[in-house]
């Protein structure tokens, strides 16, 4: 979250206070109801109540956006703003309802093993194999990421390029039937690979221009996309050893972009790894004492980061954290 600025001379940080919370969370419950409230449409009003209901809360968000934007209350505007995107999307099925060409199938599911639905659209079951390319919903998520874009564009809320990574993913997904007739699941989850590590050198281009607020966005759902799509791959190809090479790799990358969602993702996978080799080798009571000792030793190694004070620092290249002392 974001601290609303009060001078000019302010620094913008991280915080987690009432005010951010209530924002957000106030935003978010707007959101979801209203988004209710589309959801009732009546069956013979095919896609005219959607669109004409979307429509008119879009108005709405937008207008309380530019009157929070006017008032100079940023954060608040900006989660007007990226929330507004949700009636885009909704208006946008009703219009393609109503022209008669949303496409109500659903996708088969041919594997029992098939991962779950990601479905950030509330419309679209994203990795359930499909045999058919669906042009409605791929033109939703492009629809989708237009006006992520232009919302952050107007409010340069950083926010609003959580809509546009997610939209990026999901017509990555929808994309794969146009190259392949396979059920299989394997080319979803190398799809998902290849849209994170597209947003992950977005989020690395961000970084440099300094635009690591915006960068923030495009990491996190980039290595979410990478993790999930690696996962499945190396779950059906029974491999673990890669686990750790991806968890080490993340750490270092964490402590090479200073970023702490690489330092999340990479200790997920390391963790992993190093569940399935200490239970194999020591046994389950013998697992809960390794995984102590693994707890402590990160936290060292976090507080050695922190610090930047040994010579392997140094050695790998990594940045030196601004290490600020607490207050006495």
């Amino acid at each position: 979250m974001e601290v609303e600025p009060t001078t000019a001379s302010t620094v913008e940080v991280p915080v987690f206070d009432p005010p951010n919370i209530l924002w957000y969370l106030g935003a978010f419950i707007a959101t979801g109801a209203a988004l209710t409230i589309v959801d009732q449409a009546h069956g013979s009003a095919r896609g005219l109540w959607v669109l004409l209901v979307s429509l008119g809360f879009l108005a709405a968000w937008i207008a309380l956006a530019r009157t929070y934007a006017r008032r100079d209350w940023r954060i608040p505007s900006g989660v007007f703003a990226a929330t507004a995107v949700s009636f885009v999307t909704t208006g946008a099925v009703g219009f393609e309802r109503l022209i008669g060409v949303w496409s109500t199938s659903r996708p088969a599911t041919v594997e029992p093993t098939a991962a779950p639905s990601l479905d950030p659209f509330g419309a679209i079951s994203i990795p359930h194999p499909s045999s058919s390319f669906g042009g409605s919903h791929f033109s939703l998520a492009l629809i989708v990421l237009v006006a992520a874009l232009v919302a952050h564009r107007r409010s340069g809320f950083a926010f609003c390029l959580a809509w546009a990574a997610v939209a990026i993913v999901a017509a990555a997904e929808l994309l794969v039937p146009a190259f392949t007739s396979s059920q299989s699941f394997d080319p979803r989850a190398w799809a998902l690979v290849a849209s994170g590590a597209l947003l992950l050198l977005i989020g690395l281009a961000a970084d440099r221009r300094d635009a690591r607020r915006a960068g923030f966005w495009w990491h996190l759902v980039g290595l979410g996309a990478v993790a999930i799509g690696l996962a499945y791959v190396l779950a059906i190809h029974h491999a673990i050893w890669p686990t750790l090479i991806l968890g080490i790799a993340g750490l270092i990358g964490a402590a090479r972009l200073e970023r702490a969602t690489w330092a999340l993702f990479g200790l997920a996978f390391l963790n992993v790894g190093l569940a399935h080799y200490v239970e194999r080798w020591t046994g389950n009571l013998g697992t809960s004492f390794v995984f102590v000792a693994i707890g402590v030793l990160f936290v060292g190694l976090g507080i050695e980061l922190r610090r930047s004070g040994g010579p392997w620092v140094d050695t790998l290249g990594l940045r030196r954290a601004r290490y600020v002392p607490p207050a006495a």
